[in-house]
């Protein structure tokens, strides 16, 4: 009795070790989250915006990545801005020509590949054309799926979500890298309730951080200067840094 009972208990001492076992594979990981904050805002829209928050982002040493959508209608203006941004040190990125939201345009028919040919391609070529340094891809609505994942991953070496789908994605606050896929945190969601929440993963965290915005001060979807300092104020003390989205693709 004494000896059933004993093996009984190696048994059950057992299962968490083994399932641990069991787990190792899936939770492996190849490339170590870096210790570092990216930030990135959206949209054509808020390019003025972006222009005059330039003095800040330098000021507070703030790296960023800008996607934008309906390349085939900047005006020259808006080229000048971006090149300037690119040439601080910020990346640019693509935003789809249209804005075009994938569930939509999946619903009307369209398949990965259309949405790769209609909405992803035309803007590459523009945009290098222009002599913009393509790399990332940021999507509208944050509308994707592990389908159209894999075949923007042919020309992009990082993607970003949103909040959700959460399939296939690794999260805002990562600890690893491998994918090349992300979802990110808005710090003007719901009047701005997860400004504290990031604040506090930057300054607690050795993760790799994703924060994305809209207009700077002024446009769409704004996020302030006093919120963009909470945060330029965390990786300071944190002793993190700030990191373009195509740096999440390096090894």
């Amino acid at each position: 009795m004494k000896t059933d009972q004993a093996f009984v208990l190696m048994i059950v001492l057992l299962l968490p070790i083994s399932g641990c076992f069991g787990n190792y594979e899936e939770q492996y990981c190849s490339q170590i989250a870096e210790n570092g904050v990216a930030i990135s805002f959206d949209d054509k829209m808020n390019i003025l915006s972006w222009n005059d928050s330039i003095p800040f982002l330098s000021e507070h040493e703030i790296i960023a990545t800008f996607y934008v959508d309906r390349w085939d209608k900047l005006s020259d203006e808006e080229i000048i801005i971006l090149h300037e941004l690119q040439d601080l040190g910020h990346e640019i990125g693509i935003h789809t020509m249209n804005h075009s939201n994938y569930y939509d345009f999946k619903d009307e028919g369209g398949s990965p590949e259309d949405y790769l040919n209609i909405e992803v391609l035309p803007a590459i070529e523009i945009a290098k054309e222009l002599g913009f340094e393509i790399s990332t891809f940021s999507y509208p609505h944050g509308a994707r799926d592990a389908e159209i994942d894999e075949v923007l991953l042919e020309h992009f070496v990082a993607l970003r979500g949103i909040s959700s789908p959460i399939e296939g994605v690794q999260p805002w606050s990562t600890t690893c890298e491998d994918g090349g896929v992300f979802r990110s945190i808005s710090p003007t969601a719901s009047n701005g309730k997860n400004v504290d929440k990031i604040v506090e993963t930057i300054l607690e965290s050795d993760n790799t951080i994703l924060i994305y915005a809209h207009g700077i001060e002024t446009g769409s979807l704004t996020v302030s200067f006093d919120v963009l300092e909470e945060f330029a104020d965390a990786v300071d003390e944190s002793g993190k840094s700030w990191l373009q989205m195509r740096k999440l693709a390096e090894a």
